[in-house]
């Protein structure tokens, strides 16, 4: 630990933006939700601002122009902008717990009631679209993979996830297990389960669950927001081999045709001298 930074009360969702220069903090207080901005330069807060209830997810547009944060209890989506640190639009999305938006920054997804999930336009900052979500399944984590075409929704009181085409907003698989965030490559969704500590991974190719792993004895994963980062260590791409050195490159091989030339041509001088010639 490096530092240890004071925000609001009962702070829960964290978003960073894509420089790396700014951390926002949904801060849960019922009493008195609000953002915190925190500046990662100094590790203090450069702005709080206020929310109309109590927060719980936050997202930053992949442009990190703009921020939105999911209010709980007043049921809807705010729209922070972030230059000014002030909430310039609110959308009646009903967010819950989780919202996510897309790669290229023109779409949030996030909860609309108890049963079913908003499709919120960023251009206009109105739900576009909403996508029912079967039986009473409370959405809460929300994930997205990086090319944008799948999103996942985390049903809590369903114990599932559903996942949805963005091409047509529509669910196209349902995966019986809780909380979701997706590997940076795409290639797995890892979900927490709170209710038999264990975490889930689930391959976004065949949509099924592909391992089981558990978390200990007594504990109750529970997985929000963006929490897999790239691989640490990673080595870097192999350099190319260098080019043979038995092999002359072509301004070596400019230099040995000169070299001929001159020893041909001092050859014939050699024998018309020898000739009289």
């Amino acid at each position: 630990m490096i530092a240890t930074i004071p925000v609001g009360g009962s702070p829960f969702g964290v978003a960073v933006n894509p420089a790396g220069t700014r951390v926002y903090v949904a801060n849960a207080s019922n009493s008195s939700g609000s953002v915190s901005v925190i500046d990662t330069a100094t590790n203090t807060v450069i702005a709080t601002i206020p929310m109309p209830a109590r927060v719980m997810g936050v997202a930053v547009r992949p442009d990190g122009t703009r921020v939105y944060v999911s209010n709980d209890f007043a049921g809807t989506v705010s729209v922070i902008d972030a230059a000014s640190n002030t909430v310039v639009a609110t959308v009646p999305a009903s967010g819950l717990l989780g919202l996510v938006v897309n790669p290229a920054g023109t779409r949030v997804y996030s909860g609309f009631g108890c049963c079913a999930a908003a499709v919120i336009d960023t251009a206009t900052n109105t739900v576009s679209s909403t996508i029912p979500l079967p039986g009473f399944p409370s959405p809460q984590g929300f994930a997205i993979n990086p090319a944008g075409t799948r999103v996942y929704i985390s049903n809590t009181s369903n114990a599932n996830v559903s996942v949805i085409d963005t091409a047509t907003n529509t669910i196209i698989a349902t995966v019986p297990v809780g909380n979701s965030d997706v590997t940076p490559d795409g290639l797995n969704v890892y979900v927490a389960n709170s209710s038999s500590a264990s975490v889930s991974v689930i391959s976004t190719a065949t949509n099924t669950v592909i391992a089981t792993l558990p978390t200990g004895s007594g504990s109750a994963p529970f997985a929000f927001g963006k929490f897999i980062g790239g691989a640490v260590g990673t080595p870097p791409p192999p350099v190319p081999p260098a080019a043979p050195t038995d092999i002359p490159t072509l301004s070596e091989w400019g230099l040995l045709s000169m070299a001929l030339l001159l020893a041909l041509a001092g050859v014939f001088a050699f024998r018309r001298r020898a000739t009289g010639r």
